[in-house]
């Protein structure tokens, strides 16, 4: 078992951008002709448990992966799935909250479709 063997090269992979399995399994055929998508599913997934990668698992029935970083917002084009970063802390304000209030983590997403 290969856990780990590709590690790097998989965090390298999904940094600035929101790949599949399948997407990164295609990368990495790139470079190494003989990689396993079983092989590859064991590395990612020990990767987000290790908070190396996140797991985006709101887009219908595919699961999406990123370099972990700073909290951002997540823009969805619904024609394209195009997923585009938004760095929305400046802009989403949020009242009402104790004054202990810490927040650790978010997850927002907008969607939008071109007319």
């Amino acid at each position: 078992m290969k856990t780990h063997y590709y590690k790097q090269y998989i965090i390298d992979i999904c940094d600035g951008r929101h790949l599949t399995v399948d997407e990164i399994v295609s990368e990495l055929q790139k470079v190494f002709k003989d990689v396993g998508k079983s092989s590859i599913y064991r590395n990612v997934e020990s990767l987000v448990q290790a908070g190396e990668l996140k797991k985006l698992t709101w887009f219908g029935n595919k699961c999406y992966f990123e370099k972990e970083k700073e909290n951002h917002i997540h823009l969805i084009d619904r024609t394209s799935w195009k997923i585009v970063d938004f760095d929305g802390s400046e802009v989403l304000k949020l009242s009402n909250l104790p004054d202990n209030f810490k927040t650790e983590d978010f997850d927002v997403k907008i969607y939008w479709v071109f007319s």
